[in-house]
């Protein structure tokens, strides 16, 4: 017999009266009088874009990151366009993670690359090493790999991997800013990696992107592909895109970068005391962080074992959407199930992971009051998993 209030579910009194969202930025503390003061000022120079603010915030990102370049950009994923175009990979053969935002794949797309879609690590959702070794061909230009959630891939192997065969690589690192690995920060590795500074991120530009890389000529060539291609003077090097970005967006970004250590420090400090309540809750695990990294915690993870749990992934979704807290099937579908990229290839770590993985609330702030209230509805839900489940054979959620 159930000592407890019923889930909200099945009739029981909401955990939370308001609804608390999947993300929640920080942006808003950044409107201060010296903020918009610094806003003005750009206004009234008449010079918006790619001027001394995006000079600056560049300086500052390399300097954190540990690297001699970083290119300012509109987004993460014209940053990745742009960089693969930059290391002459059109049309040639990438290996690409199928878990994973679309945009990844996209960036292949839009430069006509012959896309072969890897495996993840079923503990770190990253890159699978094995899987990689075995789809690489002496036709492969190039991997990309994904720091999923902030979580760095094994960038020593995967290193290992591609000098043997002259490969390049580009990290999608869209999560990966403020993120470490035997000591040295996320941005370093590889041929180049690429942030997202969108407001889901730790640092945010409103939008926009920034490559970082220690290939001075790649630098380069970015720098004039992110202005249509033109190096200054009206004469096109080649066809690239307005990637620009604009001086308000990189003057955020100067001021979040200050705090990203904090964010980061404080993300794992919550994601160690959801670990601590939800895993001594039958059929509840992980993402596995490797013992010389540390995750930004970008997004947190939970694998639900239906098995185990009493229900699946997607009954706990709509349970805790009645306890008004939003959750995400974060990735679901994985991109070579989607309409765009349908393949027809089964991929068995990547598919059980995306059937079974959900993102619950992660803030940069965040309050213990949340947390706990989060963490008990997920120990509700699978308390009346039992009754749960019949009712989610009348409401046919599984089909959502």
């Amino acid at each position: 017999m159930h000592m407890e209030e019923k889930p909200a579910i099945l009739g029981g009194k909401p955990i939370f009266e308001e609804q608390i969202p999947i993300i929640r930025p920080t942006i808003k503390d950044y409107a201060t009088e010296q903020f918009m003061e610094k806003i003005r000022k750009i206004l009234e120079s008449n010079r918006v874009t790619n001027s001394e603010n995006v000079k600056m915030l560049e300086a500052k990102i390399a300097e954190y990151s540990g690297v001699k370049e970083a290119v300012c950009v509109s987004s993460c994923t014209s940053g990745l366009v742009l960089a693969i175009q930059a290391l002459g990979l059109q049309g040639k053969e990438v290996l690409v993670p199928s878990f994973t935002f679309h945009s990844t794949a996209h960036a292949c797309k839009w430069n006509n690359c012959k896309i072969k879609f890897i495996e993840c690590n079923e503990k770190t959702f990253n890159v699978s090493i094995g899987d990689l070794e075995e789809k690489i061909t002496r036709e492969t230009a190039g991997i990309i790999g994904v720091h999923v959630f902030g979580n760095p891939c094994e960038t020593k192997k995967i290193q290992e991997i591609a000098d043997a065969r002259g490969i390049k690589i580009v990290y999608d690192s869209a999560h990966g800013l403020g993120a470490t690995q035997s000591g040295k920060k996320v941005g370093s590795f590889g041929t180049c990696e690429v942030f997202s500074a969108s407001p889901t991120k730790l640092l945010v530009t409103m939008e926009g992107g920034i490559v970082t890389t220690n290939d001075s000529e790649l630098a380069k060539k970015l720098r004039i592909a992110r202005n249509y291609g033109d190096s200054g003077n009206y004469d096109c090097e080649f066809a690239g895109l307005n990637a620009r970005m604009e001086e308000i967006n990189a003057t955020l970004g100067i001021e979040m970068l200050s705090k990203i250590n904090e964010y980061v420090a404080n993300r794992n400090e919550y994601a160690n005391k959801y670990t601590a309540r939800l895993e001594k809750i039958p059929g509840i695990t992980f993402q596995e962080i490797t013992h010389d990294s540390t995750s930004t915690y970008k997004d947190f993870a939970i694998l639900i074992n239906e098995e185990k749990f009493g229900v699946g992934r997607n009954e706990v979704y709509e349970a805790l959407k009645k306890e008004n807290i939003a959750s995400k099937k974060y990735f679901h579908p994985p991109v070579h199930q989607q309409k765009a990229y349908r393949t027809g290839e089964t991929m068995l770590n990547t598919e059980k992971i995306s059937n079974s993985v959900l993102c619950v609330p992660i803030y940069s702030k965040m309050t213990d009051e949340t947390i706990n209230g989060v963490c008990k509805a997920v120990a509700q839900i699978q308390n009346y998993a039992e009754e749960i489940k019949k009712n989610s054979k009348v409401m046919n959620w599984k089909l959502r």
